[in-house]
């Protein structure tokens, strides 16, 4: 027999002074173990359950003011809509440098948009800039890679 949920909450206790959900058999858990109904009981499991929920709130808006102060404000248009994306999977990049060269593993650290574990960056969603990318600084870094690979290559000869 599959009860409605309107059944399972109607069923209470058949002990005396009892305010419990009843099981199949038509007593709580607290009751079936011999206990005695205590009817302050559910009170303070609702307050306690309350208090959980109030902390688990308070940590979420905690933990969601510390990510937007560690995205910081957009320096193109001071936009504090920032999406950061970040994804780690070593084992699993690939990139075509601008030279052809293909790298497979891990990557580059690209400022603003790779590090050695995979893909991590910032992006202002009011001008579309990616946050922490400069060109300049992207074009050294694949510079100083490519070298370090070509020194790579020769040492293995």
């Amino acid at each position: 027999i599959d009860p409605s949920m309107d059944d399972v909450k109607s069923a209470q206790c058949k002990t005396n002074d009892c305010s419990n959900y009843a099981g199949i058999d038509g007593l709580c858990n607290a009751c079936r173990r011999g206990e005695k109904p205590d009817p302050e009981k559910r009170k303070r499991e609702e307050e306690a359950y309350k208090a959980h929920l109030e902390r688990e709130k308070t940590e979420k808006q905690q933990k969601r003011q510390k990510i937007l102060e560690e995205h910081g404000v957009c320096q193109i248009c001071q936009g504090t809509e920032i999406l950061g994306i970040y994804n780690k999977a070593p084992d699993n990049c690939y990139a075509t440098l601008p030279d052809g060269l293909e790298t497979e593993g891990s990557f580059p650290d690209i400022p603003g948009i790779t590090h050695h574990e995979g893909v991590e960056m910032k992006i202002c969603l009011t001008c579309g800039v990616i946050l922490g990318f400069h060109a300049e600084n992207v074009r050294q870094a694949l510079e100083e890679y490519q070298r370090e690979t070509a020194n790579e290559g020769e040492e293995e000869e």
